[in-house]
């Protein structure tokens, strides 16, 4: 989900992954946000964690 202001997020791709240990991707349209979340519904053992977590693309009103 993204959002402008921390409050009120818009959904912008869903989906599962495999529980593995290779990097994952989530693809979605550009869109102009501050805050980004990931929000993991299931997981391993009762708990979901991830690392590394890089957003990309290009910043408000310059290039990347």
């Amino acid at each position: 989900s993204v959002s402008a202001d921390g409050h009120d997020f818009t959904q912008v791709a869903a989906g599962d992954w495999p529980d593995t240990a290779a990097a994952k991707t989530a693809t979605f349209a550009g869109r102009t946000a501050r805050y980004v979340r990931l929000q993991a519904l299931a997981g391993g053992g009762d708990y979901a964690s991830a690392a590394e977590i890089d957003i990309l693309g290009t910043p408000a009103g310059g290039s990347s």
